[in-house]
């Protein structure tokens, strides 16, 4: 629900939350090669195709440009993938990651925030109640946060 792909996008085996942002470029659970196999061209594959693990993604998740989440991986609420990264881990609710293969950059906001954003959970609502729960929750948390974060505290 409300959840968007832009163009040159491939998402395959995943299930994707509500209010996600997939930029363009970007690959979920792409097909991959065995390289235990004599080869790894696909014409010496076993005969048994092994079954990819799929991808979920959970609810209002940034994918950036051109970045690939392979099989398995799990992406927790709210969190961000970096341009061009190759998520290879699980990623946290709320964390930032980016980099080949995917890295911790940071988080969106703090522990006690991302409790409380959780709690809500917005991410079932229709867009016109999103707005009050925005302006009641996340507006006062949102300047404290980007405070503590400039000011170091």
């Amino acid at each position: 629900k409300y959840s968007y792909v832009n163009p040159h996008s491939t998402l395959e085996n995943c299930t994707v939350g509500n209010y996600c942002s997939i930029s363009a470029g970007v690959n979920i659970c792409p097909g991959e090669h065995d390289l235990y196999a004599i080869s790894t061209h696909p014409l010496f594959a076993r005969d048994e195709i092994p079954k990819r693990v799929p991808v979920v993604i959970g609810h209002d998740v940034l994918i950036s440009l051109n970045a690939v989440i392979l099989k398995g991986v799990h992406i927790g609420n709210g969190a961000v993938i970096g341009a061009g990264a190759v998520v290879t881990k699980n990623v946290e609710p709320y964390e930032i990651v980016g980099g080949v293969s995917a890295k911790h950059i940071g988080w969106r906001v703090d522990p006690e925030t991302i409790r409380r954003i959780e709690n809500t959970e917005w991410w079932q609502e229709e867009p016109g109640r999103i707005r009050e729960i925005q302006t009641q929750l996340f507006s006062s948390e949102r300047h404290r946060y980007e405070r503590q974060a400039i000011s170091g505290e």
